[in-house]
C-alpha cells in the first residue's frame, strides 16, 4: 500500500478503509475482515501521509533539540516522548484522541523549553548559497513527483470509482456478495457449480462480466474462465477443473471477480447504499 503512493501517501485516516480493498492491499485476510489498522502507528502514518508527512513529523520532533543550547533541559520531555513511541510500535494507541492530545502536549513542552532565552545563545547563521540551491532543487523535485502522484490517483486504485466493490466478504448462501468472491477448493474437486440467484437489474442492457480464476497454493493464477451474464433470473455457472490439469499445480482457491457492482438505491429498488455483486444460492464442489 505504501508503494502505491510513497510520496503523498493514501490520505490521513484512510488506512483502515483502504486495507479492506483486497485487490489493492494484496491481502486476502484484510479483505475478509474488511480492513484493519496496521498495529504500528508509525508505519500506518507513513502509509497515510507518505514520505512528506514522515519528514515533517521528524522535523517537528528534532527542531527543539537543534534550537536548545542546554540539551539536558529536554531530557524529561524526550523521555516521555520515547515512552509514547515505544507504546505505539506494536499498537495504534495514538488513534485515540486523548492519547494524541497527550503527545501534542509533550511536543508543545519541547518547544516551550527550547524557546526560553539562554545565556550565550548563538545568533542566526546564514546558510551557504549551495545549501540554498540544494534545498531549492529538492523542493522542486518533490513538487514534481507529488504532482505526478496526484494525477495518478485519478486513474488508479483505490481512488477510482467502484474500488470499494472489491472488498472481500465471507460467502453466505442466498445473500448478496461484493464484486469479489474468494473460496477454498476442497481436495478431489473436479467441478465447481455456482447456482446464481439475483443479479444486477440492468444486465439485459448492460451485461455483467465474471472472471473465475483458479489459483494454486502460491496464489498464482493457473486457469481463468470468462462468463458473461445478460439475463435476469436464476442461472448456473459450471467451472470444470480438468481444464487446469495441463499445469502441474493443483488449484486450491477459486476467485470470482465481477466487472462491476451496483447500488440498489441508485436503481430505486430500495434504500440500500451498499455496492452489491450477485446472490450465490449454492456453491457445489463435485468430486
Amino acid at each position: 500500500m505504501f508503494q502505491a503512493f510513497p510520496l503523498m501517501g493514501l490520505g490521513q485516516g484512510t488506512f483502515y478503509a483502504m486495507s479492506g480493498i483486497q485487490s489493492f492491499a494484496k491481502s486476502r485476510f484484510l479483505g475478509e475482515i474488511q480492513g484493519e489498522n496496521a498495529h504500528n502507528y508509525f508505519l500506518q502514518t507513513l502509509t497515510e501521509t507518505g514520505l512528506i508527512g514522515a519528514i515533517i513529523l521528524c522535523a517537528v520532533l528534532v527542531l527543539p533539540w537543534l534550537k536548545c543550547r542546554d540539551k539536558k533541559d529536554l531530557y524529561p520531555a524526550y523521555g516521555l516522548l520515547l515512552a509514547i513511541a515505544l507504546g505505539n510500535l506494536f499498537a495504534h494507541a495514538l488513534l485515540v484522541r486523548e492519547n494524541f492530545f497527550l503527545l501534542c502536549a509533550v511536543i508543545s513542552l519541547l518547544y516551550v523549553i527550547s524557546s526560553q532565552p539562554q545565556q550565550g545563545a548563538s545568533h542566526s547563521v546564514h546558510a551557504p548559497l549551495r545549501w540554498k540551491l540544494t534545498g531549492l532543487v529538492l523542493i522542486s523535485l518533490t513538487l514534481m513527483m507529488a504532482t505526478q502522484e496526484i494525477f495518478r490517483s485519478f486513474t488508479e486504485r483505490p481512488y477510482v470509482y467502484g474500488a470499494k466493490c472489491y472488498i472481500g466478504s465471507p460467502l453466505k448462501n442466498n445473500e448478496w456478495t461484493t464484486g469479489l468472491i474468494d473460496v477454498q477448493i476442497p481436495q478431489g474437486t473436479k467441478q465447481i457449480i455456482l447456482h446464481l440467484g439475483d443479479v444486477h437489474p440492468d444486465v439485459v442492457k448492460n451485461r455483467l462480466g465474471m472472471a473465475i480464476d483458479l489459483l494454486d497454493a502460491q496464489s498464482k493464477i493457473i486457469y481463468t474462465q470468462q462468463v458473461s451474464i445478460n439475463q435476469l433470473g436464476p442461472q448456473v455457472v459450471r467451472v470444470p477443473l480438468e481444464l487446469s490439469q495441463s499445469h502441474s499445480e493443483t488449484p486450491t482457491r477459486a476467485k470470482v471477480v465481477l466487472s462491476r457492482c451496483f447500488t440498489p438505491r441508485n436503481f430505486g429498488v430500495s434504500s440500500d447504499r451498499r455496492r452489491l455483486g450477485i446472490v450465490v444460492k449454492e456453491l457445489e464442489f463435485l468430486p
